[in-house]
């Protein structure tokens, strides 16, 4: 069972939020633990995962399996409030955690239609062997 499908369908609550998806895949697919962030201020979440991103990540303008991809909706006055991960499924796409709903996958016309926009993308630094076998290089 491929990662996305494990994930595609699960509840989203406050202790498993878009973050904390995100974070568990990136767990499970890279073995790479990112920070902990719940029960931060806004600002003290955005400065804790900025340190992760200069740290850990590069910023990138294409996509590739498993890259952070973090969004904010339409007409948002904050830059970006939400965070998926990219899957190269039918075509690519990110899965992503929907608050009170669940972990849905959604295409780039998918994301558009229903008012998301794409801030960033970013890419841990660590290359796997799953990650070559997707077609991952840096």
């Amino acid at each position: 069972m491929s990662w996305e499908e494990r994930h595609i369908g699960k509840r989203w609550t406050k202790q498993v939020d878009c973050y904390e998806r995100a974070k568990l895949i990136i767990k499970e697919e890279l073995g790479i633990d990112m920070p902990t962030v719940s029960g931060l201020s806004k600002f003290g979440r955005a400065k804790c995962l900025l340190r992760f991103e200069q740290q850990h990540c590069n910023k990138v303008s294409d996509f590739k399996p498993l890259d952070l991809v973090l969004m904010r909706l339409v007409g948002s006055e904050i830059e970006e409030h939400h965070i998926g991960v990219w899957s190269d499924v039918d075509g690519g796409g990110v899965v992503h955690s929907m608050e009170n709903s669940s972990t849905i996958f959604q295409s780039l016309t998918g994301l558009k239609a229903t008012g998301w926009v794409i801030a960033r993308v970013i890419r841990i630094k660590i290359i796997t062997k799953h990650q070559k076998s997707r077609g991952v290089t840096k």
